[in-house]
Formats: C-alpha cells, sequence, structure tokens
C-alpha cells in the first residue's frame, strides 16, 4: 500500500480530505464519475460528468479527473456493452470498431440508423451494470478513505 501512498491521485484526495470534503463525498464522486466515465457513447462523458456534479453537488475537478482516468476502460468496455445489449434485444451485433468506423466515413445517416439502436441498447446495458458498480464501487472506496481518514485524525 505504500506506493498508493506516494501516487498523485492519492495525494490530491489527501488534500481534498484536508479541504473539508468527506470522505463519503469522495467515494459517491468517485462511484458516479467512473460509471459515468465509461458511458457507452463516445465524446458525452464530460458533459455527463459535469451535469452529475452540478446536479449532485459532487467535486468538478475531481469527477472529471476520474472521467479521465478511467477513459481507456470506455473504449474497452464500449463494444462490450453494444453487443450484450444487442444480444439481449436481438438485434445488429457489431463485428468490429474499424467496421462501425468504416460504416459511418461510407454513409453517415445510414449507419446512424443501423448502429442508433444498438447504441441505446448498449446504454441499457451500462446502466444495469452501473446499478451494481455505483454501491458495490462507493462502498469499497468509502471503506478505504474512512479507515485512512481515521488513521491520519488519529495521529494529529
Amino acid at each position: 500500500m505504500d506506493w498508493l501512498r506516494k501516487s498523485k491521485i492519492f495525494r490530491l484526495v489527501v488534500e481534498l480530505l484536508s479541504q473539508g470534503i468527506t470522505p463519503r463525498q469522495i467515494a459517491l464522486t468517485l462511484a458516479i464519475g467512473s460509471a459515468l466515465g465509461v458511458f457507452p457513447l463516445l465524446g458525452t462523458t464530460t458533459l455527463l460528468c459535469a451535469v452529475a456534479a452540478g446536479v449532485g453537488r459532487f467535486n468538478m475537478p475531481l469527477i472529471q479527473l476520474v472521467n479521465y482516468l478511467v477513459y481507456p476502460l470506455q473504449l474497452i468496455l464500449l463494444l462490450p456493452f453494444w453487443r450484450v445489449g444487442a444480444w439481449l434485444f436481438g438485434s445488429a451485433v457489431p463485428g468490429s470498431l474499424s467496421e462501425m468506423v468504416r460504416s459511418f466515413t461510407k454513409n453517415p445517416w445510414q449507419s446512424l440508423g443501423q448502429w442508433g439502436w444498438t447504441a441505446l441498447e448498449g446504454i441499457g446495458v451500462w446502466g444495469l451494470a452501473s446499478l451494481a458498480w455505483v454501491p458495490l464501487s462507493y462502498t469499497l472506496v468509502w471503506i478505504v478513505l474512512n479507515s485512512f481518514w481515521k488513521g491520519k485524525n488519529s495521529h494529529v
């Protein structure tokens, strides 16, 4: 765990804690930010996180940092979300991301019609996955932060 204490992200969280943000607020921000950061529609997560921060009164820099950190996961999970959605709802399954890019390059309107429903179905799968992910990640992060916070305050 020493590597964690030396990381920039950990120092940022410690700094936020010392500014009056509670472990619960940080844990919820991290959980919501990580869930929104893998939303299966490219180009939407920054706006989604900004809206969530405004509505939920989350720390904007922290939720956007988490959003950017999970971006590789968004790319990795995009097709699996879409494929599971297509499988659940019985629609066309995209073969690959490059196939979709070629399709959109050749005929954007036809591709939007072809893959639009698949994207919506993938968003449905993401929503179901988020129902499990947010409480699980919130609880785990809160436990870690709370134990650190108690340990930090006991040395003061």
